[in-house]
């Protein structure tokens, strides 16, 4: 043994003797394996907990949001239904007693869905009427519907007429199904030499009545409305070219179906 271990074995014998002695050693370290065991077996437990109680704080918003997205449709901001808001009586355009019931000539493919109802009229010198202006709806298929205006004569009021080129092909506006929980089918501001904010609004059955708030001030209802099956289409006369703010619809109890802007 040379003299480098020789030390190294005095040295460790020394602080051996120091270490008081311990009799419980082995149980000792028995006694902590079993501790780290138990220790290391509930990590994974509370482990899950905690994952569980995060992805129940993500989940409480996300069915929150989708509840508030799938809610129906509810009347809060609603208009009140005024059955004669003056705004509307002052809005009304020049109007005479209409001799002639018109006829609709269905082009090929075309399905008339409401009836023809005026929504202008043209005076000629000497108070005579000159043009009625009828708005209509129609289906050319069963995807695809239209609502239009044609100008037709007082005298001879026949829509597709053989008289109908002198006074202009009808115009049309395609139509687009309405989402669920709404009514609108779509709006046209309708050009009108003697009403300025001449609107036209194709609703979904029970639709019965509307209302709407001017940006100017003042509410205005609408005037006349013509029914079919599952559609009906109604005319307003704003004073103004500018949109509406906000309009409710009404059924015949006067219960709000639906509101906009």
């Amino acid at each position: 043994m040379d003299e480098l271990e020789h030390r190294l074995r005095s040295a460790l014998t020394e602080m051996a003797e120091e270490v008081p002695p311990s009799h419980g050693a082995w149980e000792e370290q028995q006694r902590r394996l079993a501790l780290k065991s138990r220790r290391d077996r509930r990590r994974p437990a509370v482990m899950a907990a905690v994952a569980a109680a995060v992805v129940a704080l993500i989940a409480i918003p996300v069915v929150i949001i989708n509840q508030q997205i799938n809610a129906p449709v509810e009347p809060a901001g609603s208009l009140p239904w005024v059955a004669n808001p003056p705004e509307s009586t002052k809005l009304l355009p020049p109007s005479a007693e209409v001799r002639y019931k018109p006829e609709y000539i269905p082009l090929k493919g075309e399905i008339l869905l409401t009836e023809p109802m005026n929504i202008d009229t043209v005076f000629a010198a000497g108070g005579k009427i000159a043009t009625l202006t009828y708005a209509y709806t129609v289906q050319l298929d069963r995807n695809y519907r239209q609502m239009c205006v044609a100008r037709v004569p007082e005298d001879n009021p026949v829509i597709n007429g053989p008289k109908q080129a002198a006074y202009g092909d009808p115009e049309c506006m395609p139509l687009t199904v309405p989402k669920v929980g709404r009514y609108e089918w779509g709006r046209w501001q309708v050009p009108s030499t003697t009403s300025k904010g001449l609107w036209l609004y194709a609703m979904s059955q029970p639709a019965d009545s509307m209302m709407f708030l001017r940006r100017e001030g003042g509410y205005v209802n609408t005037q006349t409305k013509a029914a079919g099956k599952d559609i009906v289409l109604f005319v307003a006369y704003m004073g103004t070219t500018i949109p509406p703010k906000q309009f409710s619809v009404f059924d015949s109890d006067h219960k709000t179906l639906m509101n906009g802007e």
